[in-house]
């Protein structure tokens, strides 16, 4: 909606702003944030004493993150293939605004035509993501 009212007219244009601002977030927030606060939060006190071996406690600290990126992993997998295969929001649109607003065959062809199809902008992001981590 936002990419929509700041210009972008195309469906095509709308995705691909989506897609470059979420996956700049996804990397910095749940990539990086989640790295180095992990890292910071169980070394602060001994890097304040000992400031010269931040770079060594950073580097034994820094893997302990690795217990939430395999959970990350596995919350995005299942929510990525439940929602793919569930597809919430057509099935709304066709059981629950079909059975309201259609009343002629022709009109529920037209509903039936124009569901919305997969959000790429949103659903490339996620899978980026999970790869960069995984390169990581």
């Amino acid at each position: 909606m936002v990419a929509k009212l700041s210009g972008e007219i195309t469906t095509p244009a709308v995705e691909l702003k989506t897609q470059g601002w979420y996956m700049a977030f996804q990397v910095i927030q749940v990539f990086l944030v989640t790295t180095f606060a992990s890292g910071a939060a169980a070394t602060a006190q001994k890097i304040i004493n000992e400031p010269q071996s931040a770079t060594t406690l950073l580097a034994e600290n820094l893997p302990k993150a690795s217990n939430f990126f395999i959970s990350y992993f596995i919350i995005q997998g299942l929510s990525i293939a439940a929602s793919n295969l569930l597809s919430i929001g057509s099935l709304l649109t066709i059981v629950v605004l079909g059975r309201i607003l259609d009343k002629s065959p022709r009109k529920m062809f037209d509903r039936y035509i124009k569901l919305t199809g997969q959000g790429w902008g949103a659903l490339y992001p996620r899978i980026g993501n999970i790869a960069i981590i995984g390169k990581s």
